[in-house]
């Protein structure tokens, strides 16, 4: 929700405020939302933990992969709506924001470690340490939410922009609606 409000903010204070503003906030509400919706499903299926701490070179290889797939379903949402709109381009708009919003995940990924020791082990501020397991949701859907998200996203970038550019906004759109429901049955 943070990187969604100060996208807005960023809008509103830049002078960029706009329908692409609706748009952007949606993506980047979903570059938030998407690393810890499948980090929490797909983590425990690999190895039973919850565990944030990229402690082995398997949670380093799937945080990476979730840092690119919810960056490349961000930027796929953003790009279709505007290109719909006609301000960008979806090929060019969908690879910047996929690059660019990786490299900002992986650097996360390096203050994560900075800090999370001191915030579990001392300050014991991690969620599902506080709530009773029962209170802690765990939706039937969300292995099948995690897969139409990882083929939204991949195939949204990669098809759309490099593959079958000239059918660039039809893909945007499909990709968005697998992108969408996926992120709602997590």
């Amino acid at each position: 929700m943070g990187s969604a409000i100060g996208n807005l903010i960023g809008d509103i204070f830049g002078g960029t405020l706009g329908l692409g503003s609706i748009f952007g906030f949606v993506g980047n509400f979903l570059l938030g939302y998407l690393p810890y919706a499948m980090w929490t499903t797909l983590k425990p299926i690999a190895d039973g933990k919850r565990e944030l701490a990229l402690q082995n070179w398997r949670s380093w290889v799937l945080y990476v992969l979730l840092a690119l797939i919810s960056s490349a379903a961000c930027g796929v949402v953003i790009a279709m709506w505007l290109e719909v709109l006609g301000l960008v381009p979806y090929p060019v708009l969908v690879t910047i924001i996929t690059v660019n919003d990786t490299f900002g995940s992986l650097i996360g990924g390096l203050l994560l470690l900075a800090v999370y020791g001191v915030v579990r082990r001392q300050l014991r501020l991690i969620w599902w340490d506080v709530m009773e397991p029962e209170d802690i949701g765990k939706p039937k859907t969300g292995v099948l939410g995690a897969w139409l998200v990882v083929i939204g996203a991949l195939a949204g970038w990669i098809l759309g922009a490099y593959i079958l550019s000239g059918q660039a906004l039809v893909i945007g759109i499909i990709c968005t609606i697998l992108i969408l429901v996926g992120a709602f049955l997590m």
